[in-house]
């Protein structure tokens, strides 16, 4: 694991010795970066978290079925989503919990079972999560208000993305991959009203495969991953003696 300036500059290692290295974020104080660590698919994934100062990651202590961990405002708590596999435990006990790190206690969010994907405001006044897929159902965006513990619908999809929140906490993204043209839209906290910002229908009609929205970045702007498959046609030229 890397750090660099956004100019791809002052490029030096901060973690190294892992099989794989996803979902790094960095917590809002800017002092620490949360990521996970193991092989791809394995169930039994690590979560650590990194000083960026310097020293060696620390594991976060997860029970069974817990991940997901995105950072609190306050950037010295996480929020996780835990679930169950069918038959491995009930619906009452799936949702979101604040996780302290100093003590790793966690409390559940009242009403927040079946949902996943958090996102916590920058000014640590909401949270916002998506409901598990199920057949036949759409996805739900959900706003939840800390100061009134209440969740209120926001918005709904054929297959929602994690959302993300601007800087200022006024607005919220998210992408919906099923619709056509997968696009994003922006929620505005002030008026409640959603927009279009943009879809990918250039890129997916140039033999793009897929274009996933990734997050924010620094000045604002909107990151996205293209997918063109993992198969490609080569011409290969030989040349024998």
């Amino acid at each position: 694991m890397w750090r660099a300036r956004s100019d791809v500059s002052e490029e030096r290692p901060l973690a190294s010795g892992f099989v794989s290295v996803k979902s790094m974020s960095w917590s809002p104080d800017g002092q620490r970066i949360l990521f996970g660590a193991g092989p791809k698919g394995d169930p039994a994934q690590r979560f650590l978290v990194l000083q960026v100062g310097g020293g060696a990651p620390a594991e976060i202590k997860m029970g069974p079925g817990m991940n997901e961990p995105v950072w609190s405002a306050d950037s010295n708590s996480l929020i996780v989503a835990e679930r169950f596999a069918a038959g491995a435990g009930s619906g009452e006990e799936s949702g979101l919990y604040t996780m302290d790190l100093k003590t790793f206690q966690t409390s559940k969010l009242p009403g927040s079972e079946n949902l996943i994907h958090p996102a916590a405001s920058f000014d640590g006044r909401f949270l916002a999560a998506v409901t598990e897929l199920r057949s036949g159902e759409l996805n739900h965006l959900e706003l939840f208000d800390f100061a009134t513990q209440r969740w209120t619908e926001l918005a709904r999809g054929a297959l929602l993305s994690e959302p993300t929140w601007s800087r200022d906490s006024k607005y919220l993204y998210y992408q919906d991959l099923l619709a056509p043209e997968e696009p994003v839209y922006r929620f505005a906290m002030s008026t409640r009203q959603i927009a279009k910002v943009l879809d990918f229908s250039s890129l997916l009609h140039s033999g793009v495969l897929r274009c996933g929205f990734e997050g924010l970045a620094g000045d604002g702007s909107i990151m996205a991953v293209a997918s063109r498959g993992e198969e490609d046609v080569y011409r290969l030229d030989l040349e024998f003696p």
